[in-house]
């Protein structure tokens, strides 16, 4: 069997490659969603591809731990998202008031009377 060998892509050095044979599979929590690897709807393996070609293959191989310990924008993007859901939340609760509902139609009524 030919050798394979892969750039490590967090320490750039060159790694022999060990990927488990296509049959082989490994307990996760996909093949215990599946129903077993033998009897599930498809083998899982650690196999990676070369190139991910999916979009879930893209999302499932993005290095997340290194992103977010090496990217600034990553880390406070993430920040900014979690830190701005509260001040959102209550801006939607205020505008979805059954209050501010009926303000709006009052307006609305009254703007219509204007016009007609």
């Amino acid at each position: 069997m030919k050798d394979n060998w892969q750039l490590d892509n967090y320490s750039s050095k060159m790694t022999k490659n060990s990927f488990p044979a296509p049959t082989e599979t490994t307990s996760s929590k996909m093949d215990k969603v599946a129903g077993g690897s033998e009897h599930g709807l498809f083998p899982v393996t650690e196999r990676a591809m070369k190139y991910p070609y999916t979009f879930t293959s893209q999302v499932r191989q993005f290095p997340y731990k290194w992103m977010f310990k090496n990217q600034w924008i990553f880390r406070y993007w993430i920040y900014g998202c979690v830190l701005s859901l509260p001040v959102f939340y209550k801006i939607s609760r205020l505008a979805n008031s059954p209050e501010n509902k009926k303000k709006w139609a009052d307006i609305r009524a009254k703007e219509a009377a204007e016009h007609h």
